[in-house]
C-alpha cells in the first residue's frame, strides 16, 4: 500500500468511492492536497463509520444486540491505535484525521453532506451527483409502462437493522389492516432476520411473507408488483435504489420525514408520505394514475442518462486549484 500511496501524488483528481480506514490511510500517507480529493458519499461510509453519533436505530431495534454500535475507545485500545498512528499504519486516528483532508463531497442528498459536516466539523463543498440512472437501475420491462399492482405492503428491502423492522411492526402494524406484508430478507444479519420473521409472524400470522432467497431481477420485480405500498423504517439514507424502483413502479412510499432520501425527493417534487404520520387510512388508497406518472416523470428527468453523464463530468472537470 505504501508504494501505491506514493503514486497518488501524480494525479490531479483523487475520487474516493466509499471512504474507509484504508482510503483514509492512503490519502494521509501520501499527504494528498485537499483540493484534489472528492469523496463520493454513498451512505454506509458515513452512517456506519465509528465517528457518526447521530440516530440510526429506533428503541426496539437498538435493544436487539444485532446493531453496529461504536463506543468511545477504551484507554488500552486508544494507546494501541496511537501506536498505529505513530508508525503510520492503518488505524482509527489516521482514518479520523483523513476526513479533515477532504474538501469536496459528491452526493445526491444534501442532508447526507450536512450530516457529514456536523460529524467531522468540516465545511465540505457539495457537488451534486447521482450515482446511477433510472435506465441502469431498472429492467427494461419495468420502464415499458405502468404495471398493474396488487394490494400488499412491502416492508423494507433487506434484513438489516438500519431499517428498524421491529419498531415499525410494533408501532404501526395495527394500521396495516388485513393486507399481506411482503418483507425482503434475502441478505443481512442472520440473527436479526430471525427476530424480524418471529415478530412478523406473531403480528400478522400467515399474512407475513418473508423473502429469504435471492431472486433474478425480473422475478423480483414481478414479486414487488403484488404490492402498492412500501415502508422504509430507516432514519438514515438507506436503500435508495430500491426506493427509486418502487416509486417508478407506482408504489405509495412511506419514509420518515427526517430521512435524507425523503427530504431530497420531496424537494425535487416527488410524492412521498411521512412515515411518522401513518394511521388507519394510510393504506386504504394507493397512488392515482396521475400521481404515478408524476413520480416517473421527475425521476426520468433528474436521473436520466444525460443527467448522470453531466454529474460525472462535473466531478472530473471541476477545477482543481493548485
Amino acid at each position: 500500500m505504501k508504494s501505491f500511496s506514493r503514486e497518488l501524488g501524480k494525479y490531479n483528481r483523487i475520487i474516493i468511492h466509499y471512504h474507509n480506514e484504508i482510503t483514509g490511510y492512503l490519502i494521509e500517507l501520501a499527504q494528498v492536497p485537499s483540493h484534489k480529493i472528492i469523496w463520493m458519499l454513498w451512505s454506509g461510509d458515513l452512517y456506519n463509520c465509528p465517528f457518526y453519533r447521530g440516530e440510526v436505530y429506533l428503541p426496539l431495534t437498538y435493544g436487539t444486540g444485532d446493531i453496529t454500535l461504536f463506543k468511545p475507545l477504551p484507554l488500552k485500545l486508544k494507546l494501541k491505535e496511537k501506536v498505529k498512528e505513530y508508525l503510520k499504519r492503518p488505524g482509527y486516528y489516521l482514518y479520523k484525521r483523513s476526513f479533515a483532508r477532504i474538501q469536496t463531497v459528491g452526493s445526491f442528498f444534501p442532508k447526507d453532506v450536512q450530516n457529514a459536516k456536523d460529524t467531522f466539523g468540516v465545511d465540505f463543498t457539495h457537488i451534486f451527483h447521482g450515482i446511477v440512472s433510472v435506465t441502469e437501475q431498472l429492467h427494461n420491462s419495468v420502464k415499458e409502462g405502468l404495471p398493474i399492482l396488487g394490494d400488499s405492503i412491502l416492508l423494507g428491502h433487506a434484513g438489516v437493522p438500519e431499517l428498524n423492522h421491529l419498531d415499525i411492526i410494533q408501532r404501526m402494524g395495527s394500521f396495516f389492516g388485513d393486507k399481506k406484508i411482503i418483507c425482503p430478507l434475502a441478505y443481512g444479519n442472520p440473527s436479526y432476520i430471525e427476530k424480524v420473521k418471529t415478530s412478523g409472524v406473531a403480528q400478522f400470522g400467515d399474512r407475513f411473507e418473508a423473502l429469504l432467497d435471492y431472486m433474478p431481477r425480473e422475478e423480483y420485480y414481478q414479486k414487488l408488483q403484488k404490492g402498492s405500498f412500501a415502508i422504509f423504517g430507516a432514519v438514515i439514507h438507506q436503500g435508495f435504489g430500491n426506493i427509486m424502483t418502487l416509486l417508478y413502479l407506482g408504489f405509495k412510499v412511506f419514509l420518515f420525514s427526517w430521512n435524507p432520501v425523503y427530504a431530497q425527493l420531496k424537494y425535487l417534487g416527488l410524492l412521498l408520505f411521512p412515515l411518522e404520520n401513518v394511521d388507519q387510512n394510510s393504506f386504504s388508497v394507493p397512488l392515482s394514475q396521475e400521481e404515478k406518472v408524476l413520480n416517473r416523470k421527475i425521476l426520468d428527468e433528474v436521473l436520466s442518462e444525460q443527467r448522470i453523464d453531466n454529474y460525472y463530468r462535473e466531478v472530473y472537470l471541476n477545477p482543481v486549484i493548485a
